[in-house]
């Protein structure tokens, strides 16, 4: 008798990737955020809410860009945009 918890087997579990890498990749696959485990957010594909507006900072950051400005140039980022749809139903 083997003890411990029984092995998971997926087309993950024979990757030459660390434990971690493997967790994270699962969770991607189940529709969880990649850091936390939350369900990830609609506007997101990797993220919850939380850590997508985290990752979107680091990436201004780290690309030296600017923040969005209302009347400014290129896409809404995605609180805007609710916040607007909440605005004009009421």
């Amino acid at each position: 008798m083997n003890g411990g918890r029984p092995k998971i087997i997926d087309e993950f579990t024979d990757r030459p990737v660390s434990r971690q890498r493997i967790k994270q990749l699962r969770w991607k696959r189940d529709g969880r955020c990649s850091i936390c485990g939350k369900p990830h957010s609609a506007t997101s594909a990797n993220f919850c809410d939380k850590h997508a507006e985290s990752a979107t900072k680091f990436g201004r950051k780290y690309s030296s860009s600017k923040p969005w400005h209302p009347g400014g140039r290129g896409r809404i980022p995605n609180k805007v945009k609710f916040a607007a749809k909440e605005f004009d139903q009421t």
